[in-house]
């Protein structure tokens, strides 16, 4: 690698770490990873309830989650390039679209 490229890399890592440090960085992330817990933890307490208190269907509770996640995988495909987040994404975006089509058909 010549020293042109060796530039151009580090002037791409300042500008999208502007404003950042790496610990900053790294904080957020652990953030998110506690924000996505507490909603999964969130979302099985309602889900729990929907089926057994109130004996409905959870359809719009599984397009929301699965909706995430779809989203989710396509922006860590942005960000990485493995195929296999690319898959994932369209298959949770097939079952959004499942989940919200019962919802609408079935209620």
């Amino acid at each position: 690698m010549d020293q042109k490229d060796k530039e151009k890399i580090l002037a791409r890592s300042r500008e999208e770490n502007k404003g950042l440090d790496e610990r900053e960085r790294q904080l957020l992330a652990q953030a998110n990873t506690v924000g996505l817990v507490g909603l999964l933890a969130v979302f099985l307490v309602l889900f729990l309830i929907e089926l057994f208190v109130k004996g409905g269907k959870s359809y719009d509770l599984l397009a929301m989650l699965s909706g995430f996640l779809s989203v989710s995988s396509f922006c860590r495909y942005y960000y990485i390039r493995k195929k296999l987040l690319l898959l994932t994404g369209c298959l949770w975006l097939f079952c959004t679209v499942v989940w919200i089509a019962l919802y609408i058909w079935k209620g």
